[in-house]
């Protein structure tokens, strides 16, 4: 840099913040943990360069998997899907500067998370930030298992030729969020990163600042929280 012409704008550091669901309902504890939950629903933002260089919006994708059978409503969302992202736009386009969101159903689970790494290899954000990446990251793997995949097929960028997975858990400081060091190996052009560790490890000299849940976070750095049902009779279950 200092003996050629670099363009600065140019080496912007992207980040993509990413999300699972898994339908856990009808499933005990032990199910759930050896990957029998199915993936019903990927979020992940892909980055934009606040220079512009990258891309002038954030793009939003949301992948969801269908069981009309299960859950009716879902038919009704499918059906006004432009009414949803029209009140998306205006809840969020001032705020996040006017993302474009993709949303898009499935039938089959697996073409879900084709589609989900498809795009990640696509655009090769340098980082993936996942809040609790412990969960998410081993539920993916474990799910690919199950479904008879080798999940270094769909994390591991096709341009290398050796795929490498590996989570490394730390067996020490297991619920010591603030030293806890986790971290994930994959041959990707994209680093995936616990952003609920790093949040905690940067915080850990300040005042106690409460639980490491998104919600409580969330309200602490952009006074925002996550929607509340207006029916007693739904939860995060059903």
């Amino acid at each position: 840099m200092l003996n050629r012409e670099v363009d600065e704008t140019k080496l912007a550091v992207t980040k993509s913040f990413f999300d699972i669901e898994s339908d856990i309902f009808g499933l005990s504890t032990v199910e759930a943990d050896e990957g029998q939950a199915p993936i019903n629903a990927i979020s992940f933002v892909i980055p934009y360069s606040p220079l512009g260089v990258e891309y002038d919006h954030p793009k939003v994708f949301t992948f969801l998997l269908r069981n009309h059978v299960r859950y009716k409503e879902q038919e009704f969302f499918e059906k006004n899907l432009d009414m949803f992202i029209e009140e998306c736009h205006e809840e969020f386009d001032e705020k996040y500067n006017k993302p474009e969101f993709i949303i898009k159903v499935f039938d089959n689970e697996l073409d879900l998370l084709k589609m989900t790494f498809g795009v990640l290899h696509k655009f090769k954000p340098d980082f993936i930030l996942i809040w609790n990446m412990a969960y998410d990251v081993p539920a993916i793997m474990k799910r690919l298992q199950v479904l008879g995949e080798d999940p270094r097929s769909y994390f591991c960028h096709p341009d290398f030729n050796t795929p490498y997975i590996k989570y490394n858990y730390d067996r020490i400081y297991k619920n010591d969020f603030k030293n806890k060091n986790e971290s994930f190996d994959c041959t990707s052009y994209s680093t995936w990163c616990d952003q609920m560790l790093q949040y905690a490890g940067v915080r850990k000299a300040k005042s106690d600042y409460g639980g490491n849940n998104l919600d409580n976070i969330a309200k602490i750095e952009l006074d925002a929280e996550k929607r509340r049902y207006s029916k007693k009779t739904v939860n995060v279950i059903n």
